[in-house]
């Protein structure tokens, strides 16, 4: 394959890895009782552990690429949560990792090099009592 056409492949490559979905997954707790599920827009974002009453549901965990905006995150964080039948959704941590990305090309040696990053937040579902 020549240079250009190595270079269209990276280009396709970078493109697919910007447009990454968002994946979420939830986990919930085996002590609780099930709950049933409420509505997203319902669920309460919480930055800090509520000091009233309540009971940890389960966790939601959101890994995103890193060019996800706050209100797509807090969208996903707040399905998780109400699929776990929460009433609010404490963000416990967001971490944002950076990677190196270096395209090497056979021939020509280092063809491209950048960071990518990648976000994991990790949030608690509570149900208020």
């Amino acid at each position: 394959m020549n240079r250009s056409g190595l270079l269209v492949v990276l280009g396709f490559a970078c493109l697919a890895a910007a447009c990454a979905p968002v994946r979420v997954q939830t986990v919930r707790y085996s002590d609780p009782p099930p709950q049933i599920g409420t509505i997203s827009t319902q669920v309460q974002i919480l930055l800090m552990e509520p000091q009233v009453p309540h009971v940890k549901l389960g966790e939601v965990l959101v890994d995103a690429p890193g060019n996800v905006s706050r209100e797509q995150l807090e969208a996903n964080v707040k399905s998780g949560a109400a699929n776990l039948g929460a009433d609010a959704a404490w963000i416990m941590r967001d971490d944002t990792k950076l990677f190196p990305i270096v395209y090497v090309d056979p021939w020509w040696g280092p063809v491209a090099s950048g960071t990518g990053s990648a976000r994991r937040v990790v949030a608690i579902a509570i149900k208020f009592r």
